[in-house]
């Protein structure tokens, strides 16, 4: 159907682990009803994420089955989500300041990460739609940048505006480019010019923040 990556690795792992843990339960309707109570109740005094996650992905798994006529009814009916009053991510500006001072704009590494937290900055956009870009997604002069279908997160394209201040950062890390890398190397790449990972970005991210006495994650830029 078109699903992303990362929606088909996340479906495997919440799913995967209930089956797991009570595999004599399929099909019975009663015994999977049972199972998934207990399975939630191992989340018990979590955050409500931890335990709302996991709810989403077993009902909408269910929901399938029910299409493909395994199921009469939904194990999850019934249950309902914990209430999440949501947290607000943010970067206090000087801490910010500090981090943009860190990257050593005298090598490739730093000139891209450097740029990338820019980006995130203006744009909001997720680590990982970030880290698929090509150069062909930039329009630098009219200060644009194209998130594609088939790299959004919600598998719709949408068009992201930057600052001049990114804008020249991008530039300068095109600029440092290997002439042999073609607009298949993504913007943001490792230093071997593949595709950087989320949690290689993620541990990049953490390491500047231990220099600096400040917890960072990507997603709070």
């Amino acid at each position: 159907e078109g699903r992303a990556a990362r929606t088909l690795f996340d479906y495997k792992a919440r799913i995967t682990p209930f089956f797991q843990a009570y595999p004599e339960a399929w099909p019975d309707y009663e015994a999977l009803r049972r199972a998934v109570r207990l399975y939630l109740a191992q989340f018990t005094g979590k955050a409500p994420a931890t335990y709302n996650l996991p709810l989403a992905y077993l009902r909408s798994f269910f929901s399938w089955c029910m299409a493909e006529n395994m199921l009469h009814a939904n194990p999850t009916e019934g249950i309902a989500k914990r209430k999440d009053e949501g947290k607000a991510r943010e970067i206090p500006e000087d801490t910010l300041k500090n981090l943009l001072a860190l990257p050593d704009r005298r090598t490739y590494a730093g000139i891209r990460d450097y740029a990338l937290i820019l980006l995130q900055v203006d744009t909001g956009i997720r680590p990982g739609e970030a880290l698929n870009l090509k150069p062909s997604d930039f329009n630098i002069p009219q200060l644009e940048v194209v998130i594609p279908r088939e790299t959004a997160k919600t598998r719709t394209q949408r068009t992201a505006v930057y600052s001049p201040v990114t804008a020249k950062a991008i530039k300068r890390l095109l600029d440092v480019r290997p002439p042999d890398w073609n607009d298949s190397v993504p913007v943001f790449a490792s230093q071997d010019g593949k595709r950087m990972l989320e949690t290689s970005w993620a541990n990049r991210l953490r390491a500047y923040g231990k220099r600096i006495g400040a917890d960072l994650q990507p997603y709070m830029l």
